[in-house]
């Protein structure tokens, strides 16, 4: 059982009414269009960083000489990154100040460029900072830094 919100239910309803289709449906096909477009979407946006051959610690490590307030994706916990004498560290919403090593982001970098993963299970093997890297990530895309 899906729950929609009330303004949701009753466009459903009137398309429904209008195209003498079950709500299911619809609700399937709208599921399938928008996964369409979210995947073209990330696929495209993947492939324009997979195919960069880039050092991505120094791109963190130089975009943030300044820290940054993001929020991670999954949990939508703050957090501030920035870097200090070459390093990147993350303040999170614990208080607690973590340093994030090169090996971790190259690792983090190795997985991200064969799966184009935004789900930061996936990187749970090289990285317990997936979060903080996968929105440090979409910042600098988002900013036109990579």
């Amino acid at each position: 059982m899906l729950r929609l919100p009330v303004e949701l239910e009753k466009r459903l309803d009137e398309v429904a009414e209008k195209t003498q289709r079950t709500k299911s449906f619809l609700a399937r096909e709208a599921i399938l269009l928008s996964l369409d477009t979210l995947e073209k979407k990330y696929n495209h946006q993947n492939n324009e960083i997979n195919d960069m051959n880039i050092n991505l610690y120094e791109i963190l490590v130089r975009n943030f000489s300044t820290p940054v307030n993001l929020e991670t994706e999954s949990r939508k916990s703050k957090f501030c990154i920035f870097s200090e004498d070459g390093k990147l560290f993350v303040h999170n919403n614990k208080d607690n100040i973590r340093p994030i090593s090169f090996d971790e982001v190259d690792n983090f970098y190795k997985v991200f460029r064969e799966t184009g993963s935004h789900s930061p299970s996936t990187y749970t093997d090289v990285t317990f900072n997936s979060s903080y890297i996968l929105a440090a990530v979409s910042y600098l895309k988002e900013k036109g830094f990579l």
